[in-house]
C-alpha cells in the first residue's frame, strides 16, 4: 500500500522560498510604518496610500504589505473609505453651539460664591498669577481650589488628598477643571509664586472694593487668631490661645480691616501670634492709605479707625492724635488711674442715655478728657456710666478724635462704635 508523502514542490513557484534562518519581512518597523501611513490619512480624510506604494517604500513585497494591513492591523481599505465618506457627510449636519453637562453634587453650596467672585474681579486677576517654572495649571484654577478647600473646612495643604479623593464632578467644575488638583500642585503654586504677581493679585480686588462710591474711609481693625497646625520646631510664629479651640496653638494673627460703609473686608495683614493690635495699627494705617491711593479715591490719606481695647497704648494714641488726617474711636481700659479720673466727674456732667436696642434705664452719658501713660495729650472721651446696683462693668469709655471740620454728638460717637459689631459678624 502506497503512503502519501509530503512534497517538496512549491505550490506557487513564483514566490521566493525562505531559506534557513531568514528573518520575517513583517518586522515591527514595517508594521509601524504601514500603520502611520494609513491611519493619519484616514483621519485627515485624504487619499489612502496604495499597497504598491508602501511596498516600494519599505522594499518588501506587495503581498507582505497587504498581509500586515489586513491580518495584523485590521485596516480594511473599503471600510476605511466608507468611514471617511460617512464622516464627511456628518460635517454637513449642524451641531449645537453649546453642550450641557448635568451632574449631581453634594457641594452645590460653593456655587453660591460665583456671583461674588465675578463682582470682585477675581477671575481676571487670578490669571495674572505666575510661578517660577512651567505649569499647565492656571492661576484661577488654583485660587478656586483653595477657596473651595477653605469653605469646606480643610486646614492644611497635605489634607487636600482627602479633598481630592472625593472625586466629585460638581466640585471639580467649580475649580475650573474636570478633576481636582493634587496637594503637590497646590504646594508648588503657593511656594513658587512670584512676588510681583502676588502683590498685583492682592491689590487689584481690594482696590475695586475701596474704589466703590459708598466708601467714606471708615475702617474697623481687629485681629483673628488662626492656628497653623505645624509640627516644625522651633516655632517661628509662636503660640497663643485660639478662641475657637479654647487652648494654645502655634498660630498667626490676621488683621483684616473692615469697611463699615460697604460691609466688606479691605485687605489683610499677617503678624506673629503674640503681636498685639496696638503694634499693628501703624502698619495697617499705612496699608490702607496705600490701597486707597491705588484705588484712586479722593483724599486717600484721610482715614477713620474704629479700634477695640487691643489698641490701648499711650504711644499709639499720641501718634494718632498728632496725625493730621487720621481720626479714630477706641475703647478705653478701666485702669485704676482712669477710673479715678472718671469718678471725679460730677452728676451735672452726665445726662440720661438710652441707646437703640438697649433697655437698661440706668445709663448715663457724659464728656471728659482722660490722661493716660505715655501720651502727652489729654484724650477726648465719651464716658458711659451704668448706675445699676452691683453691676460688674460700671464704666464704658470711648476715646475719640473727630475728623477735620466735624464735631459729632456724643450719642453719634457711641452709635458709630457699635457698628463695629458688623466686623465681628464678618469673622463669624
Amino acid at each position: 500500500m502506497r503512503g502519501v508523502k509530503p512534497t517538496d514542490l512549491l505550490v506557487n513557484r513564483s514566490a521566493a522560498q525562505r531559506g534557513p534562518g531568514q528573518s520575517s519581512k513583517q518586522t515591527s518597523e514595517c508594521i509601524r510604518t504601514i500603520n502611520r501611513a494609513i491611519v493619519p490619512a484616514a483621519l485627515a480624510r485624504s487619499e489612502l496610500p496604495s499597497d504598491a506604494t508602501l511596498a516600494e517604500t519599505l522594499q518588501v513585497g506587495e503581498r507582505t504589505v497587504r498581509a500586515v494591513r489586513l491580518d495584523l492591523l485590521g485596516l480594511n481599505r473599503h471600510e476605511l473609505k466608507g468611514w471617511c465618506r460617512k464622516s464627511r457627510s456628518s460635517q454637513d449636519v449642524a451641531r449645537p453651539a453649546e453642550r450641557e453637562l448635568i451632574c449631581v453634587t453634594p457641594f452645590a453650596g460653593v456655587w453660591l460664591l460665583v456671583p461674588q467672585l465675578l463682582a470682585s474681579g477675581l477671575v481676571k486677576t487670578a490669571d495674572q498669577l505666575k510661578i517660577i517654572g512651567r505649569t499647565r495649571v492656571r492661576g484661577l484654577q488654583v485660587v478656586l481650589t483653595l477657596m473651595a478647600w477653605a469653605a469646606l473646612g480643610f486646614q492644611c495643604l497635605y489634607h487636600v488628598d482627602d479633598f481630592r479623593d472625593w472625586a466629585d464632578m460638581g466640585l471639580a467644575l467649580f475649580t475650573g477643571a474636570l478633576h481636582l488638583w493634587s496637594d503637590t500642585t497646590l504646594w508648588r503654586w503657593v511656594h513658587g509664586l512670584t512676588p510681583d504677581s502676588a502683590a498685583a493679585f492682592y491689590r487689584v480686588p481690594v482696590g475695586r472694593v475701596l474704589g466703590q462710591p459708598g466708601s467714606r474711609g471708615r475702617f474697623s481693625l481687629d485681629d483673628h487668631a488662626v492656628p497653623s497646625f505645624t509640627q516644625l520646631k522651633p516655632r517661628r510664629l509662636g503660640k497663643t490661645r485660639v478662641p475657637t479651640r479654647g487652648r494654645s496653638y502655634p498660630a498667626f494673627r490676621l488683621y483684616a480691616p473692615f469697611d463699615l460703609d460697604l460691609g466688606r473686608f479691605a485687605g489683610v495683614i499677617v503678624r506673629k501670634a503674640r503681636e498685639a493690635l496696638s503694634q499693628t495699627v501703624p502698619a495697617a494705617l499705612a496699608e490702607l492709605r496705600l490701597l486707597r491711593h491705588h484705588a484712586g479715591v479722593a483724599e486717600p490719606d484721610q482715614v477713620r479707625l474704629i479700634l477695640d481695647r487691643g489698641a490701648y497704648k499711650g504711644r499709639l494714641f499720641e501718634t494718632l492724635m498728632d496725625a493730621p488726617k487720621v481720626s479714630f474711636i477706641a475703647m478705653a481700659r478701666a485702669t485704676q488711674v482712669n477710673v479715678r479720673q472718671w469718678e471725679a466727674l460730677t452728676d451735672s456732667d452726665f445726662q440720661p442715655y438710652q441707646p437703640a436696642g438697649d433697655d437698661n434705664p440706668n445709663l448715663k452719658l457724659g464728656l471728659a478728657h482722660t490722661r493716660i501713660k505715655d501720651c502727652r495729650h489729654p484724650i477726648p472721651s465719651v464716658v458711659i456710666r451704668d448706675d445699676t446696683p452691683n453691676t460688674k462693668q460700671r464704666w464704658r469709655v470711648l476715646f475719640y478724635k473727630n475728623p477735620p471740620g466735624r464735631r459729632p454728638r456724643r450719642e453719634a460717637i457711641d452709635a458709630e462704635y457699635r457698628q463695629r459689631q458688623n466686623h465681628e459678624m464678618g469673622f463669624a
